[in-house]
C-alpha cells in the first residue's frame, strides 16, 4: 500500500513542483494561480519567495479552463556540481499591447546560500509569438533537460519544451485545411508546418562550453523542432535512467491531452529522430489523426466531416505508446476524462518489494468529478500487455492522506524530489481563487 505525505499547503493554483537540487527537504512549487515560484523548507517550516511575476506574467482569469501563465521550472543539470551553473530557467506567457501573445523562456541566475532567483540576472533564451489571441488556452507547459551532455562539451545540454497548439482549446468541427490561413483562430494548421512551433516538441542547446575556459555568459540558442503533431503536451519528462543500469537515460514520455478522449502517452526515444523538417522527423498525427494512426473521424478525431480535408497524401503518424482511457466504476460525469502526463518511477523507497514500483510509468487523469493517479508497466510492448498493467492508485492513495483532506477531482499533475520519490501536485475546488492547493509526496505506508 501506498500513501500520501503531505509537504505543502495554500498554494495558489500550484501546477508543478520539485525539490531544490540535490536538498528533497526544500519543496519549490510554481504556482500559476500568482505567477510565482516558492520553496518551503519541510524541516523548518519557512517560506522563500524563489520569483514573482505577477507584474509580467498572465495571471489566471478562471483557475480550471485558463491554462496560461507561469507554468514551468527547470534546473541546469550541473546546478549542484559548481556555482558557475547556478540556473534557473522559468517558462511563461505573457500578452502585450494589441492582443500579441508571446511564450517566454528565461534564465536567472541563483546566489550562493540561498533558493531565490536573481531577478537582475534575466536572461530571456526564447520569446514566441503565439498564433492564437488567448494567453489562457492551450499556451504554456513544462520544460526539462535531458540529463545527458552534448557532444559539444560536459557542460552543455539540451533544454526540451513541449508546445501546445495554441487553438483555443476545440477543433470540433474546424477542419485544418491548407486553405484556411495558418493564422485564423481554431485553425491547426501550424501544428503540422515546419514554420511555427505551436504542436512542436522543441529543444534549445545551452552551451556553456566556451575555449579556453568555460564561463556563464552564452549566446542566444535557436530552437529546434524534433517532433511534431501534438496538441496539449501540457505534462512530460525526460527518463534519468534506471539507476543501476543506466538505461533509458534521455528517454522523453510525453502526455498529449486528447479532444473528447483523455489523451495519449508517446515516447520520444533518447535516439531521438531528425530535426524537422528532414528525414525521420517524428511526427505524432495532430490534427490529421487523434490516437491510433488512420483515426481521421469525430470518434474520436477533429474534424466533423474528415472527407471535406483528409490528411495530405503519404500522410503517416507515430503509433502512440499507449492511448489512454477511463477507469470504470466511478462517474465522471459528462467529462472525457484529460490526461496530464508524469513520469517513470526511478526512486528508491517504492522500487522493491513489496510495492515493485521501480521504471513503471505514472500519470494522471482528471475528470470532472473524480480524478486518479495511475501507473503502468512501462516495458511492455504490446497494447494488450499495456492494459494489463494499468494500476489505478486512487484506491491505495485515498485512505491515506494524514490529517490533510485530498479532494480527487483536483488533481494538477506530477512531479519529482531530489531522490526520484513522486510529488503529487492538487487544487482545491474554492473557485473561483483556488487559493488552497497542496503538494504531497508518495511514499509506502
Amino acid at each position: 500500500m501506498l500513501e500520501l505525505q503531505p509537504l505543502v499547503d495554500d498554494l495558489a493554483t500550484p501546477v508543478y513542483a520539485t525539490s531544490f537540487p540535490g536538498n528533497p527537504d526544500l519543496i519549490v512549487v510554481v504556482e500559476r494561480g500568482a505567477a510565482r515560484i516558492r520553496s518551503y523548507d519541510t524541516l523548518n517550516s519557512s517560506w522563500a519567495t524563489v520569483l514573482d511575476l505577477s507584474a509580467e506574467a498572465h495571471l489566471p482569469q478562471s483557475p480550471f479552463q485558463d491554462h496560461g501563465g507561469l507554468t514551468g521550472l527547470a534546473y541546469h543539470p550541473r546546478f549542484n556540481q559548481g556555482r558557475a551553473y547556478a540556473f534557473m530557467f522559468v517558462r511563461f506567457v505573457r500578452t502585450q499591447p494589441g492582443g500579441i501573445v508571446e511564450m517566454v523562456i528565461r534564465r536567472y541566475t541563483v546566489p550562493t546560500g540561498t533558493t531565490v532567483a536573481n531577478v537582475a540576472s534575466a536572461y530571456d533564451l526564447m520569446v514566441y509569438t503565439m498564433t492564437n489571441a488567448s494567453a489562457g488556452i492551450h499556451s504554456s507547459g513544462q520544460l526539462h533537460f535531458d540529463p545527458r551532455p552534448l557532444a559539444s562539451g560536459a557542460d552543455d545540454f539540451h533544454l526540451y519544451i513541449a508546445m501546445p497548439d495554441a487553438s483555443g482549446g476545440n477543433l470540433a468541427g474546424v477542419c485544418p485545411c491548407a486553405t484556411i490561413p495558418p493564422t485564423q483562430s481554431f485553425n491547426a494548421e501550424r501544428v503540422q508546418s515546419d514554420s511555427f512551433l505551436e504542436g512542436k516538441l522543441v529543444r534549445l542547446p545551452i552551451l556553456y562550453s566556451y575555449t579556453p575556459t568555460p564561463h556563464p555568459s552564452l549566446v542566444t540558442p535557436t530552437p529546434e523542432i524534433v517532433a511534431k503533431g501534438l496538441r496539449h503536451p501540457f505534462g512530460f519528462a525526460v527518463d534519468p535512467g534506471d539507476p543501476n543500469t543506466g538505461n533509458n537515460i534521455g528517454d522523453i514520455w510525453i502526455g498529449d491531452t486528447g479532444q473528447d478522449r483523455p489523451g495519449d502517452v508517446h515516447v520520444f526515444p533518447a535516439a531521438g529522430g531528425g530535426v524537422c523538417p528532414g528525414f525521420n522527423c517524428k511526427d505524432y498525427g495532430w490534427p490529421w489523426e487523434h490516437g491510433i494512426p488512420g483515426n481521421t473521424t469525430n470518434a474520436p478525431g477533429p474534424c466533423v466531416a474528415p472527407s471535406l480535408c483528409p490528411p495530405p497524401g503519404g500522410f503517416s503518424s507515430e503509433t502512440p505508446y499507449f492511448a489512454t482511457m477511463k477507469p470504470t466504476g466511478d462517474n465522471w460525469g459528462s467529462s472525457p476524462g484529460v490526461l496530464i502526463g508524469g513520469l517513470r518511477y526511478r526512486g528508491q523507497a517504492l522500487a522493491g518489494s513489496p510495492h515493485n514500483m521501480a521504471g513503471r510509468y505514472f500519470y494522471c487523469l482528471w475528470g470532472e468529478d473524480f480524478s486518479h493517479v495511475m501507473s503502468l508497466d512501462a516495458t511492455q510492448t504490446t497494447a494488450q500487455a499495456i492494459v494489463a498493467s494499468l494500476v489505478t492508485h486512487r484506491v491505495d492513495l485515498d485512505m491515506h492522506t494524514g490529517s490533510t483532506q485530498f479532494d480527487w477531482d483536483e488533481l494538477h499533475g506530477l512531479g519529482v524530489d531530489a531522490k526520484g520519490e513522486i510529488l503529487v501536485v492538487r487544487v482545491r475546488n474554492n473557485l473561483p481563487t483556488c487559493t488552497n492547493g497542496s503538494v504531497f509526496r508518495i511514499v509506502p505506508q
